[in-house]
């Protein structure tokens, strides 16, 4: 099981027999529903089954939870039925099938038939009906793990009701004899977690920032065990809360914590105390902070990218609440798998544009530097780009522009070459965004021709208090 208890690996010593003996079937991937699972961590045997080291593996969900019969409300944004096969042999290739496939994967409901049933899409792969299904598992060139997906998918059987658990069993069998074993606990009906929170704060540059920590379970089943991330950006903690785990990447502005013994009923409103809270940055004028609150049995959503590491905090100790209603001031609860907020500090910028006047010879090559100053006071922040546009002027030919290298030995150019509705040159680049009183420049060359003007213009910077000295002429006067 990885370190929020979304998934479990079995993994075991194969199970040694002679070979038996099997058809011939399409030596392509056969599948069961899954958008993509990420192997997590070392595996763990399963029960009964000696150590085992490198080898086949089979992951599986721990949980599945079901629609109701009839139901197509639910989680947004759910999280897909995954199955992963890792570690079978796949001889041969695509041009060289062998007689058999690689391995055969046994789905098994046979036993929850009252809960679960099966829903095949029909294709070569599959063969079976609503309480078993087999899949064969053909020979390909990546050894790799085989993330299968879209031929098999549970379902609630008819005459269900929230809170039915059944079994699906799953046999992994390889073509020289290796077994693997797992199983997934199905629930009719879902826990629905929302997440309150607000799309807009507003604080002082430096100041305190507040967020309350509220959730609800809006769905048929209670979920037991919590977990919940928080990514602040530009924001520092004034604490590390001691359920929460950070790594130092990060410098504690992400914090992903969990309550495994919290449990959430259908209805039900819980609220943590003491309430996060944040440094504002005092010189960058906003900052974004997203948060996302899932069940631990299933995990957040796989490319969210909260963090299964790092060290729990030595702070206050997040504790939940029963609450009757969800914070005071203007917010809502949201359902998405992540909520953003943005973060005004009343600040604003003044980007300056930067051109040129060349009065070299006609005829002969010339070096500009163009770009753009921060006069401030405020600042875009880490890995935010200011946009300039650079209209070549008419008569006058780019013969150098900036690169960027993209591997070793290996350049592109750093601007969108384009041409504007007089048929003019233009490069469009992305400066890093500078601290106040810093300038970024660029540089071209040019061929002069003849006489003529450009220009540089500074664009998308909607916090500049100024944006009458955006642009700056680029003037070609010999």
């Amino acid at each position: 099981m990885t370190s929020d208890g979304s998934r479990r690996r079995v993994v075991a010593h194969a199970a040694q027999s002679s070979p038996r003996r099997m058809r011939r079937l399409s030596r392509h991937v056969a599948v069961v529903p899954v958008v993509l699972g990420v192997l997590l961590g070392g595996g763990a045997c399963g029960p009964g089954e000696p150590g085992a080291g490198h080898g086949v593996e089979l992951t599986v969900p721990k949980v599945y939870y079901l629609r109701p019969p009839g139901d197509r409300a639910g989680q947004a944004d759910k999280v897909g039925f995954k199955v992963e096969v890792d570690g079978v042999r796949q001889p041969g290739g695509e041009r060289t099938p062998p007689e058999r496939p690689s391995a055969t994967l046994t789905i098994d409901a046979r036993g929850a038939d009252k809960v679960v049933r099966l829903k095949r899409r029909k294709s070569s792969y599959c063969t079976g009906d609503t309480a078993s299904v087999t899949c064969s598992i053909g020979p390909g060139p990546d050894p790799g793990p085989l993330h299968l997906a879209d031929e098999v998918t549970p379902i609630a059987a008819e005459g269900s009701k929230a809170g039915d658990t059944g079994l699906i069993h799953y046999r992994l069998t390889t073509a020289d004899g290796t077994v693997r074993t797992a199983g997934t606990r199905v629930v009719v009906g879902e826990p629905v977690l929302e997440l309150w929170h607000r799309e807009n704060v507003t604080a002082a540059p430096g100041g305190r920032v507040t967020f309350p920590l509220t959730i609800r379970n809006t769905g048929e089943v209670a979920v037991q065990g919590v977990g919940f991330g928080i990514d602040a950006q530009a924001m520092a903690p004034r604490q590390r809360y001691r359920n929460c785990r950070y790594m130092d990447f990060h410098k504690g502005r992400v914090a992903v914590c969990r309550f495994p013994d919290l449990r959430v009923g259908p209805g039900e409103t819980v609220t943590f105390t003491p309430a996060l809270e944040f440094d504002a940055p005092a010189k960058q004028v906003s900052s974004m902070v997203r948060e996302s609150v899932w069940p631990l049995v299933t995990g957040p959503w796989p490319d969210d990218g909260w963090p299964t590491q790092g060290d729990l905090g030595d702070g206050d100790e997040l504790t939940p609440h029963t609450a009757s209603r969800p914070p005071a001031g203007q917010g809502a609860f949201s359902g998405a798998h992540v909520a953003w907020t943005n973060v005004g500090l009343g600040l604003g910028t003044d980007f300056a544009a930067i051109g040129a006047t060349v009065r070299g010879k006609l005829g002969t090559e010339q070096r500009i530097s163009i770009g753009a100053r921060n006069n401030g006071p405020g600042e875009l922040g880490p890995g935010t780009v200011v946009r300039m546009v650079f209209t070549v002027p008419l008569g006058s030919m780019v013969v150098k522009q900036p690169m960027r290298a993209i591997d070793v030995d290996v350049d592109e150019p750093l601007c969108e070459h384009a041409f504007d509705a007089q048929q003019r040159d233009t490069y469009t680049c992305d400066l890093a965004a500078m601290p106040e009183g810093e300038t970024r420049t660029l540089d071209f060359t040019l061929r002069l021709n003849e006489p003529g003007t450009g220009q540089v213009q500074l664009r998308d910077s909607p916090s500049d208090n100024r944006p009458g000295n955006g642009t700056a002429l680029v003037t070609i006067a010999p």
